[in-house]
């Protein structure tokens, strides 16, 4: 399961990509704002499921969510849940993670079974 990992923190990006590299077996991409991600989405390279943080630089995941028009499956991070995202995503999941729950909430998503 291939998964795009769009975060600016450097630290939550390298802990959470090894504990779903770990646990889940998932081929995490990393992208640091927005629009990097859409440039790797861009290389029509596959990928199962897009975990999108909410606050970021060049592009926040607000902006993301406005300029993204493919259908890869949206899981959202974000530590304000006082409000929605622009466009329906598959999950919202609130910051700071909790590794297990987003693991749980991405197989879910892409209809896998935990090994």
């Amino acid at each position: 399961m291939k998964i795009l990992f769009i975060e600016d923190d450097i630290c939550t990006q390298v802990a959470v990509s090894e504990y779903l590299k770990f646990l889940y077996k998932m081929d995490i991409v990393k992208a640091r704002h927005g629009q990097e991600g859409l440039d790797k989405l861009a290389t029509g390279e596959h990928f199962d499921c897009i975990i999108l943080d909410e606050r970021m630089p060049v592009m926040s995941g607000e902006e993301f969510l406005q300029a993204y028009e493919g259908s890869v499956p949206i899981v959202y991070s974000t530590a304000f849940s006082d409000r929605d995202p622009v466009r329906p995503v598959a999950a919202i999941i609130p910051k700071p993670y909790e590794a297990r729950k987003l693991g749980e909430a991405v197989m879910r998503i892409c209809g896998k079974n935990e090994e």
